[in-house]
């Protein structure tokens, strides 16, 4: 046995798995990102398959070139390593809705995959299922749900419920004669399911915590193997549950060839154990046969050639490595030795005799040093050691004594014996009634049978002397027998063989340390030689590179600036105005900003206007503000898109009641931030509402500061409506009155545009449409009411300012008939939400009043039950 290793040059990603394809005298690695193969006596590779996805499993079929992956979407892919992809679990169609893959797939990363009965495969997920797949036409067969341990019963299911706080599935097996799957999980508990019931029959604990790491069917035994996170290896009875034996070994990965019968276990230090299943005197071992060193890292996947006693390990860096002549022993020897019934010629024969001296020498090799000595204390075990306790300090000396004069005597003669039922007075007893016995027999036949008798009696006692004698060799020449009849060399040996274990790893690592050491002397001189130079030319590349791209970038600037100073006006050389931002807007431009690289926008106002930015996350943002002779330019954040064109590109006949009711107490507490620094909005328009994001249902509004607000202290400022504006305007505004109860009617108006649906906005005249301001005063007159004339009365007295015409316009108010269709019903004629949306209902009514004292004040809009 040697361990002569060869590797493979990995490049298209980290190794995940290599498995061997007899058949062609190939080898296929699975690395993250391709399924690759190579030629196993070249070691080049031959093909390479892309993955859809990155892998982090992957399974290959006994009898083929297929390899079953999982991957990081959460599907399951079939490969053909030759060929590619075949398909996908689940598999979708063009008619399969995204909720009916939701309902199958799993919901977390896949931890194992096993296939099963040849078209089939059982995937384990992190999400707490099971789930049986057909291969062929890529469906779900059936769900398994792990349950808590103080509650081993669950029904299956082919649903998809929900799997939180279950523990993690990841390692499987499946016993096709007894129909049940076997789930290791991350509680440290193996379930057994009924493969066609699909609920948990019984549970195995006996592993002490973390994840069963791997779970493998013993064929040749009919037994089960399990190792763990708890750093140990146990076999259990399938049928009844009960743990055998068990032994400590970290193994991260095992694989088990039945042709062999022979099992290799992986772990964390780059070491392989290599096992055997036996059973000795009714109680079954774990025999170690051999601890291989690979001075690898962490080993992640083994795959063993049972044909060319090979072994291909993955270690967790990325290493591939193929380690030939595991066990020594020929392949055809093993297929011979299992055929004892077929008849054979001498040839055959000898080829028998010549595996099995090779398994013979294979096995002698470690039947002493080498064996396990920390195997796991059983329940047999605990009552066996229970039952030793009678036995005295003294007992157990005077044992021990008498075992040691066997060994002395080298088991020429047996220990001496005194009770009435030892061997040497049986043996003298029948001497004599052989001779007697014949005396008092008359009978020549029941002489012979006598004598016949006697003689089976004397085989009988030779063969248990020779068993007694065979058992107490294999006592002492046992490792325990060893320790128990020589305490003291035994210690000796044992640090000795530390020591010579240690002194091996020191000498080892002293002849790596200096070889490494004389090649990193010679590297560093080279390298300190060659430094100077090298850092001398990166500086210069450095330097030429640096120039060159700053000569590049200035060119490509000035040909920018050339460009947008010919194309667009420009301010103060950084922003470049475009074209108006919309339609309904005659002052507003669309402009860049070159410095920030973003896009702005720009109100250009005539000079002499006092601007002061105010801050709210409901108003647009000014960045600058510019003052020319000829124009003031105020640059602020773009927002293109506003609510008329939301409302015109929404699919909805309606909008959602939760958006209007976000958009409605955005404006109210951006108003009342205005109203509490004396500021009136006074044109709040559709169009002025400026949609800054939309999200889902959420939705951010933004007024324009733009020069449009004005100063309860100043007077109102004659500008041409946009928009319509007089439809949103409110009484006192034709009146030349400043109030920011004017903001509530307005706003009030918008809050009935945004009611309205698709069709209403469309078709339906606007409530308070006129072709002049006394039109317009006659139709909200009509629409909410006559003012009583002591309102219009205090109205007036409160606003000394007012005008002459605008004193004429609220006296005409005042003396319009009393409209004769009730305000309400009006509403809900216009807008039919209203008829079940009778919150916001109360809340217009109490918006839209003709006088400005009587409408409902911010404060007590935002705490209406609309906003509830």
């Amino acid at each position: 046995m040697g361990n002569n290793q060869s590797s493979f040059q990995i490049s298209n990603g980290k190794p995940v798995s290599a498995f061997y394809n007899e058949k062609v005298d190939q080898s296929i690695v699975v690395s993250r990102n391709a399924i690759l193969t190579f030629n196993d006596k070249t070691r080049e590779q031959v093909n390479a398959v892309a993955s859809k996805k990155n892998i982090h499993y992957a399974i290959k079929s006994e009898d083929g070139d297929i390899i079953v992956t999982a991957e990081d979407d959460f599907f399951i892919r079939i490969y053909n390593s030759n060929s590619g992809f075949i398909k996908q679990l689940p598999n979708l169609s063009p008619n399969t809705v995204s909720g009916d893959f939701i309902s199958i797939a799993h919901k977390e990363n896949i931890k194992c995959l096993l296939l099963v009965q040849g078209d089939k495969v059982l995937s384990g997920s992190i999400d707490g299922t099971l789930r049986l797949w057909d291969i062929i036409n890529g469906d779900l067969i059936s769900i398994y749900l792990l349950s808590p341990s103080n509650n081993p019963t669950v029904s299956g299911s082919t649903s998809s419920s929900s799997t939180s706080g279950h523990a993690s599935v990841t390692s499987l097996a499946y016993d096709e004669s007894r129909g049940i799957i076997l789930s290791g999980s991350s509680d440290g508990i193996i379930r057994k399911f009924s493969y066609q019931d699909k609920h948990i029959i019984s549970i195995l604990e006996g592993h002490k915590r973390g994840a069963i790491l791997n779970l493998i069917h013993i064929t040749k035994h009919d037994l089960l193997l399990s190792s763990s996170m708890d750093k140990s290896i146990r076999l259990w009875d399938i049928d009844s549950g009960k743990e055998l034996t068990g032994c400590y070994f970290f193994s991260q990965i095992m694989v088990y060839d039945s042709h062999r019968d022979i099992l290799f276990a992986g772990n964390d230090e780059g070491e392989i154990l290599i096992m055997r299943i036996e059973k000795f005197k009714e109680k079954w071992l774990i025999k170690k046969l051999s601890l291989m060193e690979l001075h690898k890292p962490p080993i992640l996947h083994l795959s063993y050639n049972t044909y060319s006693d090979s072994l291909m390990v993955t270690c967790i860096e990325g290493n591939i490595s193929n380690v030939p002549n595991v066990t020594g022993i020929n392949f055809n020897s093993i297929v011979n030795s299992q055929q004892p019934d077929i008849q054979q010629n001498d040839d055959t024969s000898s080829q028998q005799q010549e595996g099995q001296a090779q398994n013979e020498s294979f096995l002698s090799n470690y039947d002493s040093d080498n064996e396990i000595d920390d195997y796991l204390q059983t329940s047999e075990d605990n009552d066996s050691f229970e039952q030793l306790n009678s036995l005295s300090e003294s007992d157990i000396h005077h044992l021990i004594h008498e075992l040691d004069i066997f060994k002395k005597n080298q088991g020429l003669d047996l220990l001496p014996e005194t009770d009435q039922l030892s061997s040497k007075k049986i043996t003298s007893k029948l001497t004599f009634l052989e001779s007697i016995g014949t005396e008092f027999l008359a009978s020549d036949e029941k002489k012979s049978k006598l004598l016949l008798d006697f003689k089976k009696i004397k085989e009988t006692t030779e063969e248990l002397e020779d068993e007694y004698k065979e058992c107490l060799q294999s006592l002492i020449s046992s490792k325990f027998g060893r320790y128990a009849i020589d305490h003291e060399n035994s210690k000796i040996t044992k640090e000795l063989s530390i020591a010579q274990r240690r002194q091996a790893i020191i000498e080892r690592h002293k002849k790596e340390l200096e070889e490494f050491e004389q090649s990193t002397e010679k590297e560093l001189e080279e390298f300190d030689s060659k430094l100077p130079r090298i850092t001398k030319k990166v500086a210069g590349d450095f330097l030429s590179n640096r120039d060159r791209y700053n000569q590049s970038q200035g060119s490509i600037n000035q040909s920018i600036a050339t460009y947008l100073s010919s194309s667009f006006p420009a301010i103060r050389d950084r922003y470049y105005i475009g074209s108006l931002i919309s339609e309904h807007s005659s002052t507003v431009f669309k402009g860049i900003d070159i410095d920030q690289l973003k896009p702005i926008a720009v109100k250009v106002l005539p000079p002499g206007i006092t601007l002061n930015p105010l801050k709210h996350q409901n108003i647009v943002v000014v960045h600058d503000i510019i003052e020319t002779e000829q124009s003031i330019y105020v640059i602020s954040e773009l927002c293109e898109s506003n609510l008329i064109s939301f409302l015109k590109d929404s699919k909805e006949e309606q909008i959602s009641i939760d958006i209007i009711r976000s958009i409605m107490k955005q404006l109210l507490l951006c108003l009342e931030s205005l109203h509490e620094n004396s500021l009136v909005y006074r044109d709040l328009l559709p169009s002025k509402i400026l949609i800054s994001s939309l999200n889902q249902s959420q939705i951010t509004v933004k007024l324009p500061h733009l020069g449009i607000m004005k100063s309860l202290l100043g007077t109102i400022e004659s500008e041409t409506p946009e928009d319509n504006g007089m439809i949103f305007s409110p009484p006192e505004v034709f009146c030349r009155i400043i109030s920011t109860e004017s903001d509530i009617w307005s706003l009030g108006c918008v809050f009935l545009y945004l009611l309205q649906s698709r069709s209403e906005r469309t078709l339906k005249q606007p409530l308070f449409s006129g072709h002049d301001a006394k039109d317009v005063i006659e139709n909200i007159v009509r629409v909410v009411g006559r003012p009583f004339q002591r309102d219009i009365d205090d109205l007036i007295q409160n606003n000394s300012s007012i005008e002459q015409d605008g004193v004429d316009l609220l006296e005409f108010a005042s003396t319009l008939p009393v409209p004769f269709e009730d305000f309400i019903d009006i509403l809900k004629s216009n807008v039919s939400r209203l008829n079940s949306e009778l919150d916001a209902l109360d809340l217009l009514l109490q918006m839209l009043k003709f006088t400005p004292q009587n409408r409902i004040t911010i404060q007590n809009a935002l705490n209406h039950r609309f906003f509830q």
